[in-house]
């Protein structure tokens, strides 16, 4: 949820940090876990607010998409 409003003289960065390790549970099985941040800049550069993303939906449409090129690039599409 984003709770802060933007200036003009503000901009905003989306950092997505991912997470892939193996599993104990079966060998050449891996977990992932992905976060998202959104960072507010002020104009002098400095971060004003920085958040998580709780947006179940973007969650699922990286994931579509990662599946996707996993896809694409298993197949050599």
């Amino acid at each position: 949820t984003c709770g802060a409003t933007q200036t003009a003289s503000e901009s905003q960065t989306i950092l997505l940090t991912l997470v892939v390790m193996p599993t104990l549970a079966r060998d050449d099985s891996f977990t992932t876990r992905v976060t998202l941040q959104r960072v507010i800049w002020d104009k002098q550069g400095r971060a004003k607010l920085r958040e998580s993303i709780d947006d179940a939906e973007g969650y699922q449409q990286f994931f579509d998409k990662l599946s996707k090129a996993i896809f694409l690039e298993a197949n050599r599409i």
